[in-house]
């Protein structure tokens, strides 16, 4: 039956509310369809100085259980470094407690904020259909909202988004605009890819 299979079972047994808990609103919206909009609220002083310091505290500890809980508090306050932190830690830690789907849930937080590097990840998780469904249309709005930030990695890739016609007609003088962009940033696979363009 597969992950999502298991997913839509438990959503029928427990409720969609329940599922988001426990693995995410990414799962949510493999199981709908559909996506979950990031709650944004105003933070007091002192709960944006507590996400702050949770944050730091977990990049200087050594021990990985501790690191996760302190993200996952500053996560939850809505600090972007943080929420990037745990998509990188879900995705990339196999371990029992790493989960695509909980990665690009934390990505997406982050990426709705403007973290250039969420917003490259989510696009990738998107392109891949790795946590998310398979959605190339996505995957260029993330890219592009992330290229649009400087961010060469996301320039080569909505470059060759445009080359291969991925979620976007097929349009080599915007391919060729973000190869430049990323050529002009150092990126020798942009300038190679320019090459065999012309």
């Amino acid at each position: 039956m597969g992950l999502l299979g298991d997913l839509r079972g438990l959503a029928q047994l427990v409720g969609i509310g329940e599922v988001a808990k426990l693995v995410g609103e990414a799962a949510v919206e493999a199981v709908t369809g559909k996506p979950i909009a990031n709650e944004r609220k105003e933070l007091a002083p002192h709960d944006r100085a507590y996400a702050e310091k949770q944050y730091q505290l977990a990049m200087v500890t050594n021990e990985r259980k501790q690191a996760m809980t302190l993200l996952l508090d500053a996560a939850q306050l809505g600090h972007m470094d943080a929420q990037y932190q745990l998509g990188v830690q879900h995705q990339c830690n196999f371990d029992e407690g790493s989960n695509v789907w909980i990665a690009a849930n934390w990505y997406r937080r982050a990426a709705e904020q403007g973290h250039a590097m969420a917003q490259f990840a989510l696009a990738g998780m998107y392109h891949c259909g790795e946590g998310v469904n398979h959605d190339n249309k996505q995957a260029v709005k993330w890219y592009l909202r992330a290229a649009q930030q400087g961010l060469v990695e996301a320039q080569s890739s909505l470059a060759h988004m445009y080359v291969k016609g991925f979620g976007v007609n097929k349009d080599l003088a915007q391919a060729t605009f973000w190869y430049q962009k990323a050529a002009a940033q150092g990126d020798s696979n942009a300038l190679d890819s320019l090459s065999r363009l012309r």
